[in-house]
C-alpha cells in the first residue's frame, strides 16, 4: 500500500493517447526522476517551496489516472498543477490544422499527442542542461548519476523518485561534478543554478506570471543557460505557446515534415511556423512525435 495522500482522480483531456503523449519520458531509459513504465508514471513536483512526489497509474480507462502523493500533506497548488500537465490546445491545433495541411495531416497520423509539463522546474533545467548537444542516452545516464549523487531519494510504496537537491548542487565540488563525467561549463551552471534557488535569487513561482521576455532574461542571466534553454523552459514548464526553433530536434522534425531538402535554420523554421500560434507547443510536440516515430521505422525490404 502506498504511503501517501489520496488527491482524488485525475480526469484526461478527452482524445488524449497516454502512451504516445509520454514516450519521450521511457525512450532513452529511466532517469529515475520522471518514470514512466506504460502503466505508472512517478514524479516529482516542486511548488509553492514545497517538493515531494506523485505517482500516476492507470485505472480500467485510459480517461483517468489514479493519483497517490507523498509527503501526505501535499501543497494545495499541485491539485491545478496536475490539472494542467497534459496540456490541452485541440481548439487552436485544430484550427491550425485547417490552415496547414502538413499539421493536418499529423494529427490524423498521430492523433491524441498532447505536450505534458514539468512538474519540478529544477528537475527540467538538469535535464536541459544535461541535453545540451550531447546525444540523449548519454544525457539521460549523466543526468541519473547527478541524481544518484546529488539528489533527494522520495518512496512512493516500494517505489521512488529522485529530484535534484539545490544545497547539493551548489556545494558540489569539481571532483564530485568529475565523477558524474559532466563538463566544466555545465557543472558551473548547475552549481550557480543549485545556489541561485538556494538563495531565492531564482524563484520559480514568480516566473509563473512573468512574461515570455521577462523569463528569458531572468534564466539567461545565470551562466550556461542560454536562449535555448529559456525556450524550453517557457514550453516544457510553462506550457508556453512557444517553437524552440533552434533546438536540433524541432529542426530535423520541420524537415522531415515539411519534406525540405535540407535542414532548416532556426530563422528557418520560425518562419515556416509563424502561423503556429496558440497552437505552438502541441504542434511541436506533434513534429516531435512523428520524428520519433519515424526514426524508429524500419526499412522497407528491397
Amino acid at each position: 500500500m502506498i504511503q501517501g495522500t489520496p488527491l482524488d482522480r485525475l480526469e484526461l483531456p478527452a482524445g488524449l493517447d497516454l502512451d504516445a503523449s509520454l514516450a519521450r519520458f521511457s525512450r532513452h531509459g529511466d532517469d529515475l526522476m520522471d518514470r514512466w513504465d506504460g502503466h505508472r508514471f512517478l514524479r516529482p513536483y516542486r511548488i509553492d517551496g514545497e517538493v515531494g512526489a506523485v505517482w500516476l497509474r492507470r485505472t480500467g480507462t485510459d480517461s483517468v489516472l489514479e493519483v497517490e502523493v507523498s509527503p501526505r500533506q501535499p501543497t494545495a497548488g499541485l491539485r491545478a498543477r496536475l490539472d494542467s500537465m497534459f496540456v490541452d490546445e485541440r481548439a487552436p491545433l485544430a484550427a491550425l490544422g485547417r490552415r496547414d495541411p502538413v499539421i493536418a495531416g499529423l494529427m490524423q497520423l498521430h492523433p491524441g499527442v498532447f505536450p505534458v509539463r514539468a512538474l519540478d522546474p529544477l528537475g527540467a533545467l538538469l535535464a536541459m542542461v544535461t541535453a545540451q548537444q550531447v546525444n540523449l542516452t548519454l544525457a539521460l545516464t549523466v543526468r541519473r548519476a547527478i541524481l544518484q549523487r546529488l539528489g533527494r531519494r522520495m518512496a512512493l510504496g516500494e517505489e521512488f523518485v529522485i529530484c535534484p537537491d539545490p544545497e547539493l548542487m551548489a556545494a558540489a565540488t569539481s571532483e564530485v561534478w568529475a565523477e558524474v563525467h559532466l563538463t566544466r561549463a555545465k557543472a558551473r551552471c548547475l552549481g550557480v543554478l543549485g545556489a541561485a534557488v538556494c538563495s531565492g535569487a531564482l524563484d520559480f513561482e514568480a516566473l509563473e506570471s512573468a512574461s515570455d521576455a521577462e523569463v528569458r532574461a531572468r534564466l539567461t542571466e545565470l551562466p550556461g543557460l542560454g536562449p535555448w534553454t529559456a525556450s524550453q523552459y517557457l514550453t516544457r514548464v510553462q506550457g508556453r505557446a512557444v517553437v524552440v526553433a533552434d533546438d536540433l530536434g524541432v529542426r530535423k522534425a520541420v524537415q522531415l515534415a515539411y519534406g525540405l531538402p535540407l535542414m532548416p535554420l532556426a530563422s528557418e523554421v520560425l518562419e515556416l511556423t509563424s502561423d503556429y500560434g496558440a497552437a505552438a507547443f502541441s504542434a511541436q510536440q506533434l513534429l516531435l512525435y512523428h520524428l520519433s516515430r519515424m526514426s524508429r521505422t524500419p526499412p522497407t525490404p528491397v
